[in-house]
């Protein structure tokens, strides 16, 4: 199978359900094996809604030799009526349309919820065909086919473990929304993710990712205090390149106090009102931004975002207190050298 899998001999298609339900149960018995042996949270009302709900459907990838090995299913959403896009904006939610709702209570976008996409309920690989990119063509295609149909965007919603993220990131997707409180069963937040297809929601989702990548710069020290440095670091990453248009003040006495620490007169526990907005700029930055490693881009997330003490800083990195106090005035005077000149 590796053989065919290399040279990319998978076929895209739409399984016709009734046909499996009713006599092809092996076909159905694999797609439904591949989310199990991937370790999805299954729920059997998962392959209920399959079979019943009329707007879910699948879509699979097939080697040549007829094994399935990679298993989508899909909800079609948006396409709202304007009467019912008005009751939304109002607090009523329709049923089965889980992104153009997020759109328009969070963003407040009722032009998207007219738009209509794929939302991606689930995406699973056979482990055997794992990490040799099936994931990510079988979304290449799936986006063919979309343009296909006229369709505006497609999206999901998914538990925010680090490799997710960094999944759907890797795939052009654009973070919009992150739940604010861990999933009971799976203990993670629940982030939601789009790719444009049209030129109008593009439009939208670029200002949506905008605006979710400046709360998050807030949610972090708050709401979302917990959530582990190592994702925040990618829930900031954009598929659009540009930096965000976010203005930041601040007041010549500020500036000089910046100075004064970078230039090791001031400690860090006297000057975090200025250290802050210079973090935001940067993680608000777009791809021309200065170099940082991960490491390091963990360490500002962690303690001047979420504002953790020095103590459990130190922890995070493995170093001591004083080492780590160094490092984040090292990283500072870097940034603060670069945006300083911006600043004028």
């Amino acid at each position: 199978d590796h053989g065919l899998i290399k040279n990319k001999e998978v076929y895209f298609e739409e399984p016709d359900l009734d046909e499996w339900f009713e006599n092809d149960r092996e076909d159905l018995r694999n797609f439904v094996g591949i989310y199990i042996l991937a370790h999805y949270r299954n729920r059997p009302s998962d392959v209920a809604l399959l079979a019943d709900a009329p707007h879910h459907e699948a879509r699979v990838l097939r080697l040549r030799n007829g094994k399935i090995v990679t298993a989508i299913q899909i909800a079609k959403e948006g396409g709202i009526p304007k009467k019912v896009i008005e009751k939304m904006a109002k607090g009523y939610k329709p049923r089965g349309n889980i992104i153009p709702d997020m759109m328009v209570k969070h963003h407040m976008l009722k032009e998207f919820a007219k738009l209509r996409g794929y939302r991606i309920v689930r995406i699973a690989t056979h482990p055997d065909a794992m990490d040799m990119g099936l994931g990510s063509r079988a979304l290449e295609l799936l986006e063919k086919e979309a343009r296909k149909k006229g369709l505006d965007w497609i999206g999901s919603g998914f538990g925010a473990s680090e490799e997710l993220v960094r999944f759907w990131i890797r795939n052009g997707f654009a973070v919009v929304h992150l739940s604010p409180a861990r999933n009971p069963v799976s203990g993670e937040f629940t982030a939601i993710v789009l790719k444009p297809i049209s030129g109008r929601a593009k439009r939208l989702i670029k200002g949506a990712n905008d605006e979710f990548r400046i709360r998050l710069t807030e949610w972090l020290g708050d709401t979302h205090r917990e959530l582990e440095p190592e994702i925040a670091r990618w829930l900031f990453e954009t598929p659009f390149g540009e930096a965000v248009d976010y203005r930041i003040y601040l007041t010549e006495v500020q500036k000089k106090r910046l100075d004064a620490f970078t230039g090791k007169v001031l400690t860090y526990d006297t000057v975090v009102d200025v250290v802050k907005p210079i973090v935001k700029l940067y993680l608000l930055d777009g791809w021309m931004k200065p170099y940082l490693d991960e490491r390091q881009i963990k360490l500002l997330i962690y303690r001047v975002l979420q504002a953790h003490s020095w103590e459990e800083t130190a922890r995070l990195i493995g170093r001591t207190e004083t080492f780590t106090m160094i490092e984040v005035r090292d990283i500072i005077r870097g940034l603060w050298y670069y945006y300083k000149r911006i600043m004028k």
